[in-house]
């Protein structure tokens, strides 16, 4: 896994404005596990853990539940907030998953899996999956903001599109561009089925403009360019961003006061290891 994350201040910003999965999305995964699994549901991994919004969700489910991530910052972030005893966070990597052969019913990996070798990661999660056992990766789309009915997407794409891109990664490019629609998404390697591919929305209408504003600074490109042209230009990015949001719907309220509503279109990939 790529170590993309560096320093504490990003990672509190996962913590803080990353969204966690629709319950929709939770429920297909744990729904398409239990089609073939009439077991106690007893462990899942959740590869890529960040700040744990993939992982806690998993609680109610399972005995045990473990977030693996190999940035020290991140686990740090996600044990602040850990309030279940059976979810754990511990430092790791996709490609050596610290589990027993055939002994974990889930494998996840939420807006992560672009940063892995597919190839080494799918030949672990065949390894320590139990037969039947599923591995669901999952991403989500640019998000979409809304001022009241006002969309304020071309206004955020453009700031993605026209000042970010340039410090995005190739593992970024894959989930906000193609969307896992590539040939290393398309069937698990210990499947013999293609993978399942079905879309999730999930609507966050109580969030504001510096909600949306933290988001864009916990972007990793957004991160590059700081660290490449500096604090200043990277302040100017989100400052031009801000006032045009705020000409656009004729507001001058500080950002914590501007309600918006924040669409995100998720993606789900589901298969079996068979």
């Amino acid at each position: 896994m790529e170590t993309y994350l560096t320093s504490q201040c990003q990672a509190e910003l996962y913590n803080k404005f990353r969204p966690s999965p629709p319950q929709e999305l939770v429920s297909r995964i744990i729904n398409f596990l239990k089609e073939k699994s009439d077991t106690i549901l007893d462990t899942a991994v959740d590869v890529g853990c960040g700040s744990g919004q993939s992982t806690s969700v998993l609680a109610p489910y399972f005995k045990n539940v473990i977030g693996i991530d190999n940035c020290s910052p991140q686990i740090n972030e996600a044990n602040k907030k850990l309030n279940v005893k059976n979810v754990t966070y511990r430092l790791g990597s996709y490609d050596n998953l610290d589990f027993a052969d055939n002994s974990v019913q889930l494998v996840t990996a939420g807006q992560s899996a672009h940063f892995f070798d597919m190839h080494k990661f799918y030949s672990e999660v065949g390894r320590i999956l139990q037969n039947n056992g599923v591995l669901a990766i999952y991403g989500y789309c640019l998000p979409v903001p809304f001022y009241e009915d006002i969309s304020l997407e071309h206004i955020f794409r453009n700031v993605f599109e026209n000042k970010i891109n340039t410090y995005l990664s190739d593992g970024s490019k894959m989930v906000y561009y193609k969307n896992y629609k590539t040939k290393e998404f398309e069937k698990y390697s210990f499947s013999t089925h293609p993978v399942i591919r079905e879309e999730f929305i999930k609507t966050i209408s109580d969030a504001s403009l510096q909600d949306l504003i933290g988001y864009m600074k916990s972007w990793s490109g957004f991160q590059r360019l700081k660290s490449c042209c500096g604090e200043n230009a990277a302040d100017q990015v989100i400052a031009d961003f801000q006032n045009e949001i705020m000409s656009t719907i004729e507001e001058n309220r500080k950002p914590e006061h501007v309600k918006l509503a924040i669409s995100f279109k998720y993606f789900l990939l589901l298969g079996r290891n068979d």
